[in-house]
Order: structure tokens, then sequence, then C-alpha cells
């Protein structure tokens, strides 16, 4: 009974260390996911060391506790037996050490090369979680059923998983053939054993009794050199797999911070100089030469067409991107010498990829100041300059209403969603320094576009803000308009400047306002 208890407490302990041990390995990698460089994250390597880490942490990282206690205890047992047999025939232990050797052996060169198999199938295994992905996801079912693209996306996705699956089985059938001439290998020993115990024995060194004990001690030895040499394995098996954690651990590199706090009064001057920034994996520059300079409190409109690089400058201004080469300056100091944590509390942001949280309509406003998360005037207060309110106030749990058809929330509009990101960044109104809006208003109509821009310029009052849009009509709330082209600033000026030098804003300005009037008219006659 005793022993039973003992068994059961053991068991306990084991199991609680081992989930212990999976949580802190999972808690690291997304410590360290949070704070990756953005440009780090561009590259596919990124993803395959991070779905590796992953794997490691919820597969191996459950067996590896587990293991070291099953090869402590397989090795005690294995050393009283091998203990009698090398007092009574040392040749024995010799000769059966040797025969598990290379079983051994190639057990571990199987578990090494299934590693490294899984690791050449890690981007095909992203690709299938991707079409998975893809194939369940409401936003792209509308798509896949019109187009009737299921079909093709099943396809691709049978192709990898047929695929790796021969591969997987040309590797396994290799390793199973030298496996079964491997446990040939310790049959062999085994009767060869028995032979030789048995001469011993006709030859009077050896009585009937040393005989069987011998004979029942080697098949012991067998058994225990093969649960020691499982278990062994299985160890370093996972110590493999464990090394996809360490490496993504190691060679993953955080997001560099310096340890100058500077609390901006309401605006930063912000400066590029010689910035150029080129996207892993690229061998063209995505911004080439950028001298910019910002004034505090200054309100600038990037403009240009799609790819001009816009949306990288702005990335770049934020610190987000860090530039391949050049330096950018808040207030004419470097960039790099700032405390991120600290740097981040005083920018503000809506980007055109916002992102949508399916949490409360109050949680996903409040993420944009963590630290009156339960405020309510204050999320109220956002909701009114974003234009979420009266979405809000018409549902029953108001701001407590949880949005996402995951966890059995309701949907909102494109629009209502650009809202509510918008919402998200007035939650810093009057902390922000900066503020930077990328397309902040392109699911809107038009009246809930010009409201947003009046409560955009009443937040920006004051505050250096950058704004990004392909609506010309709005830059006129800009004290300046930037031109990009080609990753290049190309034109700037004021919105009758730039008109005045008949360049690519003027006919970007033009293109749009014939457009409108030709509605005009047509609605006219």
């Amino acid at each position: 009974m005793s022993a039973r208890l003992l068994w059961r407490a053991t068991r306990l302990v084991e199991d609680h260390l081992r989930e212990r041990a999976v949580l802190e390995a999972q808690r690291e990698v997304l410590e360290l996911a949070a704070t990756t460089p953005l440009e780090a994250m561009e590259e596919p390597s990124y993803y395959d060391r991070l779905q590796r880490a992953t794997a490691a942490t919820q597969g191996q990282m459950v067996h590896l506790l587990r293991g070291t206690v099953s090869v402590f205890q397989t090795a005690l047992q294995l050393c009283s037996i091998t203990a009698l047999l090398a007092v009574r025939s040392s040749w024995l232990v010799i000769l059966l050490v040797g025969s598990a050797l290379p079983v051994a052996a190639n057990r571990a060169a199987a578990g090494f090369r299934r590693w490294q198999l899984n690791k050449k199938q890690t981007p095909g295994q992203r690709k299938m979680t991707y079409l998975m992905n893809l194939l369940t996801d409401t936003r792209a079912a509308k798509e896949i059923r019109v187009f009737e693209a299921g079909e093709y996306l099943q396809e691709q996705w049978s192709d990898i998983a047929d695929a790796h699956l021969e591969e997987r089985r040309r590797l396994e059938t290799r390793y199973a053939i030298t496996g079964i001439a491997g446990d040939a290998l310790n049959v062999i020993a085994y009767l060869v054993a028995l032979v030789l115990l048995a001469y011993m024995a006709s030859r009077g060194r050896y009585t009937v009794g040393d005989f069987a004990m011998l004979s029942g001690a080697v098949v012991e030895a067998q058994a225990a050199l093969h649960t020691l040499f499982t278990a062994v394995l299985r160890l370093q098996n996972d110590l493999i797999y464990t090394r996809d954690l360490s490496d993504f651990l190691v060679e993953t590199r955080q997001e560099s911070s310096g340890q100058l706090q500077v609390q901006a009064d309401n605006a930063f001057a912000v400066q590029l100089e010689n910035c150029y920034f080129t996207y892993p994996g690229s061998t063209e520059p995505s911004l080439i030469d950028i001298n910019l300079s910002i004034g505090r409190g200054e309100r600038v409109a990037l403009v240009g067409l799609n790819g001009s690089g816009k949306t990288t400058l702005a990335k770049v201004m934020l610190g987000l991107y860090r530039p391949t080469a050049g330096v950018v300056r808040y207030n004419g100091i470097p960039l790099a010498h700032f405390d991120v944590e600290h740097l981040r509390k005083q920018q503000s942001t809506v980007f055109q990829d916002y992102a949508r949280y399916h949490f409360t309509i109050g949680e996903n406003i409040a993420l944009g100041s963590l630290d009156r998360m339960d405020d309510s005037e204050a999320i109220r207060r956002a909701a009114v300059m974003g234009g979420i309110d009266e979405v809000a106030d018409r549902l029953t749990d108001g701001y407590n209403t949880r949005l996402g058809r995951i966890f059995e929330g309701i949907d909102l509009s494109e629009g209502q969603w650009q809202r509510l990101a918008a919402s998200r960044a007035f939650m810093r109104h009057g902390q922000a320094a900066i503020l930077v809006f990328d397309e902040p208003t392109s699911a809107l109509d038009p009246l809930a576009e010009a409201e947003v821009y009046r409560c955009y310029s009443e937040l920006v009052e004051g505050t250096t803000a950058v704004f990004i849009t392909h609506r010309l009509g709005a830059v006129r709330l800009a004290d300046r308009i930037i031109v990009m082209d080609g990753g290049r600033v190309v034109e700037e000026g004021t919105h009758q400047e730039l008109i005045d030098q008949d360049g690519i804003y003027a006919a970007l300005f033009r293109t749009q306002a014939e457009w409108y009037q030709t509605d005009l008219d047509t609605t006219g006659t």
C-alpha cells in the first residue's frame, strides 16, 4: 500500500513539474516573439524556427523529465545485473554490450535523421497550416466559394501531405530494415551465450544452478539494456528537438533598446538622415536616401501610388523597422538611444492592416492604453472620437460585448472594425507625442470619414502627426504634403504649392477631382 502511495505521489510531482516546465518554455517563446524586431518577422526562417520551437514546448518538453527519471531507474537495475554477470563471467557482459551497441547506434542515427527530415519539412508544414487556416477561415470563405477554389487549395494541401508522408515512409523503411538486422544480432548473441554457458557447464565450470541463474541473468540484462538504450535514445531525441527551442531563443534577436527616457511635451521633432531600408530577402531597397525633417507639432501627409514606400517610411519613423542605413532622430536624439518601452507610450497609430482582437469592445479600445484598461470614461471618450460609440450603445452588453465568431462573439463590418482601431489610437489622446495614421478611413463611408477626420484634427492639435491616404481631399488638414515615388521623396510642399508644381501630386489630385466631377455631371444630367 505504501509503495502504491509513493508511486502516486511521485507521478503527481512529476506531472506538476512537467507541466510547469512546458508553461515556462511557452512563456519564454511568447515573450521573445513579442519583442522580436518587426523586420526579423519578415523572414520566412523566423517562422520556421518559431514553429519548431513551439512544437518542442508542446511535445518533447513533456517527455524530457520522465525520460531522465527512466534512464536513472533503468541504469540502476542494469548495474545490479551486470555486476552479477561480471563476477561470474565477464565475457558475457562484453558479449551483451557489444551486440547491443550497433542496435543503439542505428536507433540514434534514425532519431537524428527524423529530426533532420522534420527540419527540412518545416516550410511545407507551415504551408499546410496556412492552407488549413485558409480553408476554415470565415473571411476567406466567401471568395473560396465564389471562385470555387476549395478543391484547388485542398489539392495543394494533399500534395504537400503526400510528399511528406512518402519521405517519412522511405526513412522509416530504411531504419526498419536495419532494426530487424539489429534484433537478429541480439538473438544471435543470446544463442551464443547459451551455447557457451552450456559448454562450460558440461566441462564442470558451472553447476546446473549456475547455468540457470546466468542464462536468466542474460535475458534480464538484454531486456534492461534494451530499456536503457530506449530511454537514453528517447532522451537524446527529446534533447535534439529541444535544441529547436534553444536555437529560437538564442538566434531570434530581441528589439534593441537604449536607456534614455525622454518625456516629450506633446510633440516630437522627427529627422531622417540618409535613410535606406531593404526588406529581408530582397535586393531592392524600399526606401532610398530619405532626408526628411518634421517639426514639433507639424501635421504631415504622405501620398503616392501603391508601393511607393509610404507605409515602410511610417514604420521606420516609429522605430518598428530599423533603417538599413542612415539614422532616425527624435528631438535630435538617435532613436536607438531611447528606452523602447518608454518611447512606445508616446506613440499612437492606426495601420491599414489593423488587428482584429476577439475580445470585448472595451478591451479592444483599452489595448491602446493598457494602464487605463479599467477606465470606462477614457474608453467611452475614445469610442466617441473613433465613432464606434453608437455601435456599442446599440448592443445589449455595450462595451462588454465580445467580438469575433471564434469565441461566440459578434462580428463587425469592415468600417466598424476600422472605427474600433481608430478608437484604440484615440486612447492615447493627450499622451502621444507622435501619431501615425495609415489609411485610417479606407473602409469608412464618406460621412463617417468626415467625422473621423474631424476628430483626427482635434487629436493632432499640437502633436506631431503623419497620416497616409489615397483620398487627397483629406490632405488639406496637413501643414505639409510629402509625395513619394519608388521609395524616394520626390515632392513636398503645401497643397497649392504642389498643384503649382504640376508634378505627381497635381496629376493624382486632378485624376481624383475629374472622377468626382464626372459623377456630379452624370448625376446632374
